[in-house]
């Protein structure tokens, strides 16, 4: 049976904090995530675009200073600390998080306020290079909770370099030594969010039945110099010899959904170790690791796909709802949902209705300082539907055909 807590009550509006800005009680998320252009319309200028907010050394003294008394804080914060709001079927599927983060304390919290459990597991890999006052508010922040902690050995992490990979593998090795009970492995960045409740994750990872959600696609024209090459930083310094253990390299994305044996895997086998060894000297290591060993039938990594399967770019993966930009058409179908960073459409309000049809786990990825009326509707809609699934005894209104019929589901070892 459910029960409603303190930390959901049922006749008070939530207080969603976004960086220095204030968000009018007039504005309706449901009529924007229905596509309600005259909705759109009200939407004051000072929260449309980029927006101003407060600096991190300011957002983390806020942070630190809202740690100091954890019970308090779980409160104001309204996280979901008490088991009576959490059906058995989630207990009994606990989920390990990893949390890559170097800036906006904020929205860091944020995140964690929205996918926190007590029966789940939190890593946070802070940045090397983050300032000593943003680290100390995330310690802080894992402090005030059992079951989140940030790794002693954190390492720097820079785009496309060895860092951003071995920052998750930090991560995976420590959350597999906190405990041996939990079912799924999901990987998030600070600046990403969920699209759907705790309980719907749990429901769309049983539906995976062991499986692995990890993406395979099309080399770019010149993405196989990232691998064929030794680097130093991202300045190529020599030709390398091939992969060992007869592995041929495969790319997808960061993003990936893995099954608990699959981790163990990953982090026992020593042809794996081998690999993961040979990629420390290639670039945007994190797009061919794991993906590799996925589309590496021959390895007999749980979770992975079958011989015949494996040969061909997959598509309809679930993890991350992400629109990458390409193209001068790509480019302005970005410009009226949202604007483009490193070739991905970060969503405007106007994204809203995609959102909330999108059979994705989460949303990579959401700026703090751009449209921040995006999170702000998110998290309200996310809070809702928690609140709705507790009250009505853990009903989902959810296509579970989606997930049941993806190709890795029928097709993996």
């Amino acid at each position: 049976m459910y029960s409603v807590p303190a930390s959901l009550p049922q006749n008070q509006s939530r207080t969603i904090s976004v960086p220095n800005v204030v968000i009018p009680s007039n504005i309706s998320c449901s009529k924007l995530f229905d596509g309600d252009e005259s909705e759109v319309q009200r939407i004051p200028s000072e929260l449309s675009g980029y927006v101003t907010i407060d600096d991190d050394h300011s957002q983390s003294r806020w942070l630190l200073n809202q740690t100091q008394h954890c019970n308090i804080f779980h409160k104001e914060r309204l996280y979901i600390t008490s088991n009576a709001s959490i059906s058995q079927e989630e207990k009994d599927f606990p989920i390990a998080y990893s949390m890559l983060v170097y800036k906006n304390p904020m929205q860091v919290e944020n995140l964690l306020r929205a996918i926190y459990r007590p029966h789940n597991f939190y890593c946070i890999h802070v940045d090397y290079n983050a300032s000593v006052d943003y680290k100390h508010a995330i310690q802080g922040l894992s402090d005030c909770f059992p079951n989140v902690f940030v790794p002693s050995n954190c390492t720097e992490v820079l785009w496309g370099q060895w860092g951003v990979l071995e920052g998750e593998m930090i991560c995976m090795r420590e959350l597999v030594k906190r405990s041996k009970h939990w079912k799924y492995f999901i990987n998030l960045t600070g600046q990403e969010f969920p699209l759907r409740t705790n309980l719907e994750i749990v429901r769309i990872l049983k539906s995976l039945n062991g499986s692995n959600d990890v993406e395979h696609e099309e080399f770019c024209s010149t993405c196989t110099k990232r691998w064929e090459y030794s680097h130093e930083g991202r300045k190529i310094i020599g030709k390398k010899q091939p992969p060992p253990h007869q592995i041929h390299i495969s790319k997808g994305s960061t993003h990936v959904l893995l099954a608990r044996r699959f981790v163990d895997f990953l982090l026992t086998d020593p042809r794996v170790q081998d690999f993961y060894d040979w990629l420390k000297d290639t670039t945007f290591p994190e797009e061919t690791f794991i993906p590799t060993i996925q589309f590496s039938p021959h390895l007999h990594a749980p979770g992975t796909y079958t011989d015949g399967a494996a040969k061909t770019p997959t598509s309809n993966h679930i993890a991350r709802y992400k629109t990458w930009v390409h193209g001068r058409k790509a480019t302005r179908h970005c410009k009226t949902k949202g604007i483009k960073q490193r070739h991905i459409c970060i969503p405007s309000a106007k994204a809203l209705p995609l959102l909330k049809e999108t059979p994705e786990l989460f949303i990579n990825k959401l700026l703090a300082d751009y449209e921040p009326l995006v999170r702000y509707c998110l998290e309200d809609r996310l809070f809702h539907r928690t609140k709705e699934q507790v009250l009505n005894g853990g009903r989902v209104n959810l296509n579970m055909t989606v997930y049941e019929t993806l190709p890795i589901v029928e097709n993996h070892q």
